[in-house]
């Protein structure tokens, strides 16, 4: 009994589609990451290590967050969401995220560090429970944790556990 998880699944979380092949909002479990079938509906691609939003007009729908209080819904995990494709969102486990750059300078995210979204996408660790000067966050706190020490403008591995999860 599968209990809402895809289990004999046709195509791999990395598989991005111009059609969909199942239904939107599916979920499947892939070793130690969560996934959920997805629509990229804004008008950018979705790159690698990218934190996205609920697009508010359509269920099972995202886009690159752009708007101050954004919950983060997943991350892209293992391939680029071009822009009017389906595809796989991770919403939990250990996935590779992009830290940010803000208006005040950078920040490393040490080993430990909880990790808030940007409005871009993009993750920044959080400091004594807050963003810093001038950086616009999530009003909803931290969605991950970082599992290595992370440069500002790289990417590194964290553990994730969002909105979907």
């Amino acid at each position: 009994m599968g209990y809402g998880y895809l289990q004999c699944p046709d195509e791999g979380v990395s598989s991005v589609t111009a059609t969909p092949s199942t239904n939107l909002g599916e979920r499947r479990q892939d070793g130690l990451n969560e996934y959920v079938y997805v629509y990229n509906k804004g008008n950018t691609q979705i790159s690698k290590g990218i934190g996205v939003q609920m697009s508010a007009s359509s269920q099972g729908s995202i886009t690159i967050t752009s708007v101050t209080g954004d919950i983060c819904a997943g991350v892209v995990k293992n391939a680029t969401l071009t822009t009017g494709t389906y595809g796989w969102l991770c919403v939990k486990g250990p996935c590779s995220v992009e830290i940010g750059d803000d208006v005040v300078g950078s920040r490393t995210a040490a080993t430990g560090a909880l990790l808030g979204m940007m409005t871009n996408g993009e993750f920044y660790p959080m400091v004594s429970g807050s963003a810093g000067t001038g950086t616009t966050w999530s009003a909803f706190g931290y969605v991950g944790v970082a599992l290595e020490t992370i440069n500002t403008t790289a990417s590194g591995q964290a553990w994730i556990n969002t909105l979907m999860a």
